[in-house]
């Protein structure tokens, strides 16, 4: 792979001109898209000069075993271009990317250079999280419910058993029209 700079590249994937005059027949723009995939990395945009759409690249992926290892040696190809520009910008004698390096790093040892988050959600000295709930609380709770499955029941009573009789039952147990 050559080792153009990241505008360069970028030209030469807008200056890719389809290898055949009659691009939307299925044996002519395979070539063009994995040639302009290979430059860009992006499907979309090489699909647009292949003159297809991504649906029709996925499509012909999923049918057709050698386009689908064409199209992963493309991805590859495409993808160690993008590693070696990260490499340079990480690298650049005169403004080197921090940033970059860091997710290069990352990427090659996620162990040691990834970030990490450590949750954990208890109570007092690392034991269950105490929740105390007043006996008129539970009360209100436990009415609730027990009002809610009557509606319910009631409901399924009036609208068999399958909750249906030209229309549906709602969350709350009323009868609505059919769609709405």
């Amino acid at each position: 792979m050559n080792e153009d700079t990241p505008q360069e590249h970028k030209e030469q994937a807008q200056n890719t001109k389809p290898n055949v005059a009659k691009i939307g027949r299925k044996r002519h723009w395979r070539n063009a898209f994995l040639d302009a995939f290979k430059r860009m990395g992006i499907v979309a945009p090489a699909a647009k000069l292949a003159g297809v759409s991504r649906h029709a690249v996925r499509m012909l992926a999923q049918r057709d075993a050698q386009f689908a290892s064409d199209y992963a040696d493309a991805l590859e190809e495409s993808t160690q271009w993008l590693e070696a520009q990260a490499r340079k910008m990480a690298t650049d004698p005169i403004r080197p990317s921090e940033g970059m390096l860091k997710f290069i790093l990352a990427a090659r040892r996620p162990e040691v250079y990834r970030d990490r988050q450590d949750i954990r959600h208890t109570g007092a000295e690392g034991g269950p999280i105490a929740v105390t709930v007043s006996q008129t609380a539970l009360a209100e709770m436990s009415d609730a419910l027990e009002k809610r499955t009557i509606q319910r029941i009631e409901a399924r009573k009036r609208f068999g058993l399958n909750g249906n009789a030209n229309g549906n039952v709602n969350g709350n147990g009323t009868h609505h029209a059919n769609g709405g």
